[in-house]
């Protein structure tokens, strides 16, 4: 059996109505997502992993202020960010994750929220 390969991104938890989007802005949105789309398919095209096309789909993802991620994250309650990843290779089993909170503080670091190992 031959397989090809396919990668499936989403934009983000929360609630975005089609009804509060403007066309140009809906244009946007599938702009952005058919691009990072584009750029995981290409890591797997030139050969890459799929754990290397995952990871550069979430990086893209997280740098468009457009979702809910990294870059365009909601911020809590109290005006922060409370912000994790993980990620796992489903042929060995590693795993790793991050996360990060963000207290609001500077931590001396160019206002760099301080992360921690848990």
């Amino acid at each position: 059996m031959n397989a090809t390969p396919v990668i499936a991104i989403h934009g983000g938890a929360g609630t975005l109505l089609k009804s509060a989007m403007n066309s140009e802005t809906e244009a946007r949105y599938l702009a952005s997502l058919n691009a990072i789309l584009s750029a995981g398919q290409r890591v797997l095209a030139e050969g890459g992993s799929a754990l290397d096309a995952v990871t550069e789909a979430v990086r893209l993802l997280e740098n468009d202020p457009f979702f809910n991620a990294g870059h365009g994250a909601v911020f809590t309650a109290a005006g922060t960010h409370e912000l994790d990843a993980s990620v796992m290779d489903g042929a060995t089993l590693e795993a790793g994750a991050i996360s990060l909170r963000d207290t609001g503080e500077e931590s001396g670091a160019r206002g760099a929220p301080r992360a921690r190992r848990q």
